[in-house]
């Protein structure tokens, strides 16, 4: 009996630890943040990914009381960033931002890749730009239909690019129509939208600065090429509610390494969320004519993971 109830309090004491062990991160995320938090920045100081992290990180000092330092790591499309909070214990306390393309595809054109898509938490957005594929609004053009129709009747179409991948995207369309379009890469947007103003391309991308010409009367949207339709022109569809399965925009993302646990993801998520509603945040996005995009951590991971693999699908579809 003595043997037998020693037995028992062994037992009783052995599940008491194993509940304290399962509790543990429970207690953890109540007591996040309890040290100051570095985010890493994977671009130079100045640029959308500097100045978003930047905004959050000052709503997180003032709502938590725990400083936050901005660790600017630019280079490799953001790999170099993504590649050091990596490595980083999965505790919230290391963070990381940058454009979309940084987990979707900028991995994949890596000769021999530092991390996946795979190696990520992702907790929210930030600002998707709007982006969209416009033409002049007296051009011939009223949807992208009719553009393809147009190619396909034999007329040569010519599209403005800001980027390799604006191009990558249009030629995938190309392909799936199979029609020819001639593709003019310009320095910057504002380059591509006066190329489209100006009548030298018949259609381009745009990141969302399109806005203002859209509000005139002088452009006309064709697809939404962001994961939302474009705020200036909401009956127009997205490329993949039209049935292409891609999208090409430069929203941005923080993220995590991989392993943080839920609650806590949660609980900076709501901070990011907060911090995108203030009036400082609001300012500059008013600044860059764009507007906030707040996923949430599922429908944000869903995305770079089903964007990761299209790019993949684009990429082999047109070797």
């Amino acid at each position: 009996m003595a043997a037998s109830t020693r037995i028992s309090v062994l037992q009783f004491v052995a599940l008491g630890c194993v509940g304290l062990s399962v509790a543990a991160p429970s207690v953890m995320a109540a007591d996040f943040p309890a040290k100051p938090i570095t985010i890493i920045a994977a671009s130079g100081p100045g640029g959308a990914v500097d100045l978003l992290s930047r905004i959050v990180g000052r709503y997180m000092e003032q709502a938590w009381g725990q400083t936050v330092v901005i660790l600017n790591k630019a280079g490799g499309a953001g790999g170099i960033g993504a590649t050091q909070a990596k490595s980083a214990a999965p505790d919230g306390y290391t963070l990381v931002t940058s454009n979309h393309g940084t987990w979707s595809n900028a991995w994949q054109q890596m000769e021999k890749p530092t991390f996946t898509v795979d190696d990520f938490t992702y907790i929210n957005s930030m600002m998707g730009g709007g982006c969209a594929w416009v033409t002049r609004a007296d051009g011939p053009y009223k949807t992208l239909k009719d553009m393809i129709g147009a190619a396909k009747s034999g007329k040569q179409v010519s599209f403005g690019a800001f980027s390799p991948e604006n191009k990558l995207y249009v030629d995938y369309l190309a392909k799936r129509e199979g029609i020819q379009i001639r593709s003019i890469t310009f320095k910057s947007v504002p380059e591509v939208l006066q190329a489209v103003l100006g009548g030298h391309v018949d259609f381009g991308f745009s990141g969302g600065s399109h806005a203002q010409y859209v509000k005139k009367g002088m452009m006309r949207v064709l697809a939404a090429t962001d994961v939302k339709r474009a705020p200036d022109s909401p009956d127009t569809p997205t490329l993949k509610e039209m049935g292409y399965g891609v999208s090409n925009c430069a929203s941005f993302i923080i993220a995590g390494p991989k392993g943080l646990p839920k609650d806590i993801t949660q609980k900076i998520a709501d901070a990011v969320a907060k911090a995108m509603q203030t009036d400082e945040a609001k300012k500059f996005l008013d600044s860059r004519e764009t507007t906030a995009l707040l996923l949430g951590p599922d429908e944000l991971s869903k995305l770079v993971h089903e964007d990761a693999a299209a790019y993949a699908s684009v990429v082999n579809s047109l070797k």
